[in-house]
């Protein structure tokens, strides 16, 4: 590992790895670069993040992974749970900077008045000056709930219902709890011995399990993916959600009471684990209610893999439609490449029998179902070379033992076609040479059928066509003297 430019602190360590073994990637921690933020790391040609799996293939030199910066600290501003265009700030700024809060007024959410902007732990108003620390800033739109029209008779919808009523100081307590302590709620699901993973049907009083005084959780949690809403049921007919762990949540999903539960839908592509809070009656009794909904990434769509060389196969797939930290890839159950990218290359051959499957990995470790990535190649790819001495097409034993060696790939990986080429040096006369490389050719195909008769091998004869070195060379002339087996 290297800092980088400007970078500086204690670089992490990676113990010797073999080649076809694996290591994660080092957080940054440990190091910084003053005025910039840690970005990723880069080995010249990828990039990778900390947590990343690396795949250690054939190398002439040492892995050395070098930190990427950034400069200075970038101000996001978003809507909330309301809509329109967000105010920009395009500057980048350093520690200790000041900037003056934007106008929030291109936003709006009906119902609802604007009341200044969070940064996730103190609110702001419009034209406050804000003091830069150490981290990327993101504003997000507050929403105050107008009050209801008196005498109408207009009665709210109960996903509108907000701080009013003998309600208030339970509903207080919710956003109170999730401001502070999501981790603490999320813990509650995670000691269930037998949590049910579906929410189809209504869960019955025994299914939510108090965790505390007046506070409880529904075992029934609901599963889904980022492009389909999950319906939580509850045995309650009075169902309130808090405006503000609505607000809160509006980044990850649409959340609305419905008559018997919360329907949660998904936006922006967001994958994690959410806790929403909820006030119900259960058996005569106001309490509140924590909801679990794991939401899902959308499998990617594998585009194929394929040989490029003997010691070589590269695997692509189109990218998931959801937030994605990472793609794993398998071969034949166990794990090859993890990586950011859509496409990996792998220091082996992998043929038609070989399962290859891609998971995306979403936030708060969540998985999309695994897809199978079909072996699309197109054209041969060379397998082996085997050379002769001059005007000979006998097989040494050394060469003998690579053919065998070859042949049991091509039968595992199931390889269904084969050429097999033979090539002579300049020397002599076309005829002649023609001769000999058909003979080569069929010395090496004959041998390898021994061990792989099921596959039909095509045989070609093409002289000192396609020269490996110079034939005006002893070294060159011995380059070219061989027969070339190619598969796919």
């Amino acid at each position: 590992y290297a800092a980088g430019t400007g970078g500086a602190g204690n670089v992490p360590t990676q113990n010797s790895i073999l080649e076809g073994l694996t290591f994660t990637v080092a957080n940054a921690s440990t190091i910084s670069k003053s005025g910039y933020t840690f970005l990723k790391w880069n080995n010249g040609t990828y990039d990778y993040n900390p947590g990343d799996t690396y795949y250690v293939g054939p190398a002439s030199s040492p892995i050395t992974l070098t930190a990427q910066w950034i400069a200075g600290y970038g101000v996001t501003y978003t809507a909330g749970a309301g809509s329109g265009s967000a105010p920009t700030d395009s500057s980048t700024y350093s520690t200790s900077d000041t900037f003056v809060i934007l106008d929030g007024s291109s936003l709006s959410y009906s119902g609802y008045t604007f009341n200044g902007w969070s940064d996730g732990t103190n609110l702001y108003a419009v034209g406050d000056i804000y003091t830069v620390a150490s981290t990327a800033i993101t504003f997000t739109a507050q929403w105050q709930a107008n009050p209801s029209s008196s005498g109408t008779g207009r009665v709210r919808e109960v996903e509108e219902l907000t701080h009013s009523t003998s309600l208030s100081s339970k509903i207080v307590q919710i956003e109170v709890s999730f401001n502070e302590d999501k981790k603490t709620a999320l813990s509650y699901f995670n000691a269930v011995q037998n949590p049910t993973k579906s929410a189809t049907s209504a869960p019955s009083a025994s299914q939510i399990q108090s965790v505390s005084t007046g506070l409880s959780i529904n075992t029934q949690s609901a599963h889904t993916n980022s492009l389909q809403p999950a319906t939580i049921s509850l045995p309650s007919s009075n169902i309130v959600l808090s405006d503000l762990v609505v607000q809160q949540l509006a980044k990850q999903a649409t959340i609305v009471a419905t008559s018997d539960g919360i329907k949660v839908t998904p936006v922006a592509g967001f994958t994690g684990n959410l806790v929403v809070p909820t006030v119900a009656t259960i058996n005569g009794e106001q309490i509140i209610v924590l909801n679990n909904v794991v939401v899902n990434p959308v499998a990617p769509v594998g585009i194929g893999f394929a040989p490029v060389s003997v010691n070589k196969s590269a695997i692509s797939w189109a990218p998931s439609v959801s937030q994605v930290v990472s793609y794993e890839i398998q071969i034949n159950g166990k794990t090859a490449c993890q990586t950011v990218s859509t496409s990996c290359p792998i220091p082996a051959l992998i043929g038609p029998n070989s399962k290859v499957t891609i998971t995306a990995l979403g936030n708060d470790q969540t998985t999309s179902d695994p897809g199978v990535i079909p072996y699309n190649a197109t054209a041969p790819i060379p397998a082996l070379k085997v050379n002769f001495a001059t005007a000979s097409s006998k097989i040494t034993e050394a060469q003998k033992a690579e053919i065998r060696s070859i042949s049991r790939v091509i039968k595992n990986q199931g390889f269904t076609r084969l050429i097999v080429n033979g090539f002579t040096d300049a020397r002599g006369g076309a005829e002649l040479n023609a001769v000999l490389a058909q003979a080569r050719a069929k010395s090496v195909a004959q041998y390898m059928q021994k061990f792989i008769p099921e596959i039909k091998v095509k045989v070609g004869a093409l002289g000192s066509k396609n020269a490996l070195g110079s034939n005006s060379t002893s070294q060159g002339q011995a380059l070219n003297r061989r027969t070339e087996i190619a598969t796919w």
